[in-house]
């Protein structure tokens, strides 16, 4: 159970199942250790590239999102619509004043 509470903790930390699988192997070392204890950990070891392409992973989904937040923001048409959903659309005909 033990090594099923590290997997689950893992994963919440953003490690994906593939992640975990290319560490199978130390899954029993990190369940002698708390995740949150990170003294004598060898960050020259292949097993922190791991962590390294999660964060940049991460940090490409924050731009992402960033930008996508970014550009809603700067519509205002859109915002417009989003507080005053009474505005009829400007591409609505009219009291049947369109075609």
């Amino acid at each position: 159970m033990a090594v099923v509470r590290t997997v689950r903790q893992l994963l919440a930390l953003g490690l994906t199942v593939q992640d975990i699988q290319q560490i199978a192997d130390r899954l029993p070392q990190l369940v002698e250790i708390s995740l949150e204890d990170c003294a004598g950990i060898d960050f020259s070891d292949p097993a922190a590239d791991i962590i390294d392409r999660r964060l940049t992973a991460i940090d490409a989904e924050i731009a992402r999102l960033t930008r996508l937040r970014d550009t809603l923001t700067a519509q205002p048409a859109l915002r417009l619509m989003a507080l005053h959903p009474d505005v009829p659309n400007a591409r609505e005909p009219r009291d049947g004043a369109g075609g």
